[in-house]
């Protein structure tokens, strides 16, 4: 990705939360086409192998899909937002045992 979060020329990405074919058709191009929707990936071999198998190279596994296939701000709010829930339900407990 380049400084203002836009894939290179020639760069392949990876539509992350709203897919570029099926139900994200849908949605209109400049949401789904949006730097926050797309993920960009090493080389065509590393996006083709989030869809399935590519030119002998088995399809990535579920874990490694998401990885290489969701945009850093959503790895991210998964880790974070259960972590932030516990926090304030911890904190909460803290404040009414006294």
């Amino acid at each position: 990705m380049s400084r203002n979060g836009m894939l290179q020329p020639g760069q392949h990405g990876h539509h992350g939360i709203i897919p570029h074919k099926g139900w994200g058709k849908i949605v209109p191009e400049i949401i789904r086409n949006h730097p926050v929707n797309i993920t960009a990936t090493r080389d065509v071999a590393d996006h083709m192998r989030i869809h399935g198998s590519y030119k002998g190279l088995p399809q990535y596994g579920p874990v490694e899909r998401y990885w290489r296939g969701s945009p850093d701000w959503a790895k991210r709010a998964h880790v974070w937002g259960p972590t932030g829930v516990a926090t304030a339900v911890d904190s909460h407990n803290e404040r009414t045992r006294q």
